[in-house]
């Protein structure tokens, strides 16, 4: 992508649980003599599109794995190669830990995650709420998230 953009990188959403391998290639500044690129990720595309679609039992689980070879990345030593690696790795050494964590847990449930406990009383201390519905005022939990959605009244126009 280096060559047919002149800006790229990757990005792993903040919201992407640590152990999911979610990440998004973004490219900006496409360059002109890229038509080869563009069929070549078409295609893949299409490949992809094809095996979600199938309905035969060999194709289920598929999954095109590699866009360009990892051998062929390892033997390139332009800069961009050497920055798509490092982040693979980074990201991948942060999923590997984060399903280390999950096991734990998973092994034995008996176990704590003090996080769990603090985050929610962080988010309602940053975002003013209160830490339990109807601890302030007596109101169903559909009122309080209607008062959380639209904190002043709602005026309905009817433009007919």
């Amino acid at each position: 992508m280096y060559l047919s953009f002149d800006l790229v990188t990757i990005h792993k959403p903040n919201t992407s649980r640590p152990a999911n391998s979610e990440r998004y290639l973004i490219c900006k500044l496409k360059r002109e003599g890229t038509q080869t690129t563009l069929e070549y990720l078409r295609e893949c595309h299409k490949v992809l599109w094809d095996l979600s679609q199938s309905e035969k039992p060999e194709d289920n689980g598929l999954h095109i794995m590699d866009l360009v070879s990892a051998h062929l990345l390892s033997r390139m030593q332009h800069p961009f190669c050497q920055f798509i690696m490092k982040s693979n790795n980074d990201i991948a050494s942060k999923q590997i830990r984060s399903v280390r964590e999950m096991l734990k847990y998973a092994e034995d449930p008996t176990l704590i995650n003090e996080k769990q406990a603090v985050i929610p009383k962080e988010c309602f201390r940053i975002w003013n709420l209160p830490e339990t519905i109807g601890s302030e005022e007596n109101i169903s939990t559909s009122d309080f998230c209607m008062k959380l959605i639209h904190p002043y009244p709602i005026s309905i126009v009817n433009f007919e």
